[in-house]
This record gives C-alpha cells, sequence and structure tokens, in this order.
C-alpha cells in the first residue's frame, strides 16, 4: 500500500490553486502517462520511496494523455518543458526543481526543495 495521497489534476482551476498553495508551502506535480512503461515504473518507484519520505506524501498527478492540453498549459505558465514522466517543485509559483524519466525519485529532489 502507498503513502502517496495522489490529487488528480484535472482542470485549469486545480492547477490555479496548485500555484496558490505553493506560495505557502511547495507542491510536487508528477506528470505520467499510463500507456509509458518508463512512467509506471517510475509512478512505483515513487510509492515505494514516499514510506520513507513522509514529507512528499502529498502529489498532484496530471495524466498527460487525459490532460494534454493543461499538462501543455502548465508547461507553458512555469516555463518549463513538458517531459513524461516529469516531476515538478512548485515554490511561489515557480518550478524550482524538475527532473524526468528515470531520474524521477523523491531522492532526487534536493533537501532545500523541503519545507
Amino acid at each position: 500500500m502507498t503513502n502517496i495521497k495522489w490529487n488528480p489534476v484535472t482542470e485549469k482551476e486545480h492547477i490555479d490553486k496548485i500555484l496558490q498553495e505553493s506560495q505557502q508551502e511547495n507542491q510536487l506535480i508528477f506528470k505520467h502517462s499510463n500507456s509509458c512503461g518508463i512512467s509506471n515504473i517510475v509512478k512505483q518507484r515513487l510509492e515505494k520511496e514516499a514510506k520513507d519520505a513522509p514529507q512528499f506524501t502529498d502529489i498532484h498527478l496530471i495524466d498527460v494523455i487525459k490532460q494534454r492540453s493543461l499538462s501543455a498549459n502548465l508547461a507553458t505558465q512555469i516555463n518549463v518543458q513538458h517531459e513524461s514522466p516529469q516531476i515538478l517543485v512548485i515554490s511561489k509559483g515557480q518550478c524550482i526543481f524538475h527532473t524526468s524519466h528515470f531520474d524521477v525519485s523523491l531522492k532526487n529532489i534536493p533537501v532545500h526543495t523541503e519545507q
């Protein structure tokens, strides 16, 4: 069983809320594709790693297939090239850390991004 609470992002209003909440606390977004083997492996790894990283148990999830335009709009809004799988750390409305593919790991998020 995973410790992660996946918060599906399905509307632009969700993105706006994430950016607003990032003013108080860093927000993690995972961009995921169910049809991508790498993305599925990475999602499972995040779920395993969360057991040892309680500060990362609340993660926003964008299904890049179902929410293609939303994902593209977010990439433009935070000025980070879209990739999948991809993890983004948002602080004060800005992306302060991102990585993709097999580099996506809670262990790779720098300590200074934690709040």
